[in-house]
């Protein structure tokens, strides 16, 4: 925790902010720091506030947004102050566009570590609202936020109001919050990483990757429609090293084209092809295969289309 002294100024409002209000706000000292409090003076809305605080503090950890202390708003609205970072990984995507695969499996990786400890913290426990949105960075270092879902454990609370929980897109296809749901947002938010787009409303991941093999299995292994079917955050972390090293140091080779729509064509053939062949991964997808390795899309003969 920080010491924070009155009085504070609010510099600017966040966009987004989940069930909240996020500010940018800086205190007499000079320590500027993000701020979330109730939308209004509503109680439950209030509720929802404090429970997220209580939340966020049981979470914290080396790769979750650092937790400054309570603070109250001039109108008498209690929230609470974190530190301030760059900015999302939504953010960054709708800037950059899509993030090498080297980059994406940096910020993947310890959001995966994060959520870990989320977890780890209790049977059953879950954060419910993975996506970019929700995970700050500054420079290579990506930090999960927003707890405003997070269930599971001592202090545990029902949901208040219509939320129902989570992101169209993100959320599984089961549309029910859990660890295994978890792993679903988590695999999506991976696809987004790399296509450099947030994904469809409905549909979810809907554009064509050309990937690694390992990646490839790795994402498809997550985006199972079948929730048992889905690695645990442990399998995941277990797997990504070779992952990691296959992205840093195997040359891709041209996907192969993919025929079929729905999920079964999310890598094509369903199956990893040996001996160096990239799998394309493919949901609602059209002819045309991005390869984020170089920035540019293929056709389905493999070669690169005109810019």
């Amino acid at each position: 925790m920080k010491t924070l002294t009155a009085p504070i100024q609010v510099l600017a409002q966040f966009e987004g902010g989940g069930l909240g209000e996020l500010l940018h706000c800086r205190d007499a000292q000079g320590l500027e720091f993000a701020a979330k409090f109730p939308k209004n003076s509503a109680v439950e809305n209030q509720q929802l506030i404090d429970d997220e605080q209580r939340r966020f503090v049981r979470h914290q950890g080396q790769n979750v947004v650092s937790y400054y202390g309570p603070v109250v708003h001039s109108d008498g609205r209690r929230g609470f102050a974190m530190e301030l970072m760059e900015g999302s990984l939504s953010g960054l995507v709708g800037k950059t566009g899509p993030l090498t695969p080297t980059r994406a499996l940096g910020f993947f990786a310890q959001v995966a570590r994060g959520l870990a400890e989320v977890h780890d913290s209790a049977p059953g426990a879950f954060h419910g609202d993975i996506k970019l949105a929700n995970v700050l960075y500054q420079g290579d270092t990506a930090k999960l936020a927003d707890f405003g879902l997070a269930r599971g454990g001592i202090g545990q609370t029902i949901h208040l109001g219509e939320h129902g929980g989570g992101t169209p897109g993100y959320l599984p296809p089961e549309a029910m919050a859990s660890a295994r749901g978890d792993m679903y947002s988590l695999g999506v938010m991976l696809w987004a990483l790399l296509a450099g787009r947030e994904p469809h409303s409905q549909h979810g991941p809907n554009i064509q990757l050309a990937l690694r093999p390992a990646l490839s299995v790795l994402l498809r292994s997550m985006l199972q429609p079948d929730s048992r079917s889905r690695p645990d955050i442990h399998e995941v972390l277990r797997r990504l090293p070779s992952v990691q090293a296959e992205a840093a140091n195997i040359a891709p080779a041209p996907a192969k084209p993919s025929s079929g729509s729905g999920f079964g064509a999310l890598i094509a053939g369903g199956a990893m092809l040996f001996g160096g062949i990239m799998l394309a991964s493919l949901i609602f997808g059209d002819d045309k295969t991005w390869d984020p390795s170089v920035g540019r899309y293929r056709g389905p003969d493999g070669r690169f289309m005109p810019d």
